[in-house]
């Protein structure tokens, strides 16, 4: 697979020496309200655990990358489901923030997802309350199909959950 590369970052595989900076982003303040961890434990372990659900089909984890030092700034992940569909979930570094890079890389994913892998449909799951992913997935050309009340499971938690979705066909 050829690197893909948007405005100042790369997409690259998650490796273990992305696990430390994976966690402090997954448990910031900002973060941690919405997102259940995956880089708990021994780095190796994390990773091979990745690569477990990659080669099941069931997900692939990138590490949004810096263009110019290969620096964590993030990951995104894409979920596979049933019936061609995709699910994207990201986190973007706090220091890294306020760049367009979690919109470039749902944007950049979205568009890969449907040329290579030809899913019909990809989604965002998003609490209502976290405005900045809303407005990610609105202006990386998602569409709000509704709420889903107590429909996430999230640190202990029910959560409901706005549904976004985007189609090949969508402009």
């Amino acid at each position: 697979m050829a690197p893909l590369a948007g405005d100042g970052f790369v997409l690259r595989p998650f490796r273990a020496d992305d696990v430390p900076a994976d966690y402090a982003a997954i448990e910031h303040p900002s973060s941690a309200r919405w997102l259940n961890t995956h880089s708990e434990g021994a780095p190796e372990d994390v990773v091979r655990e990745l690569e477990s659900e990659r080669d099941a089909g069931r997900m692939l984890t990138f590490t949004v990358a810096d263009a110019r030092d290969d620096r964590y700034l993030g990951a995104i992940v894409l979920f596979v489901r049933e019936h061609e569909t995709g699910e994207l979930a990201y986190v973007i570094a706090p220091e890294a923030r306020g760049r367009g890079l979690a919109r470039g890389t749902v944007e950049l994913v979205t568009a890969w997802a449907f040329a290579e892998l030809s899913l019909v449909r990809l989604q965002l799951r998003i609490e209502p309350e976290n405005e900045a992913s809303c407005s990610v997935a609105l202006h990386a050309g998602y569409r709000h199909e509704g709420v889903l009340r107590a429909a996430h499971w999230v640190r202990g938690r029910r959560a409901d959950i706005s549904i976004y979705s985007r189609l090949p066909s969508d402009p």
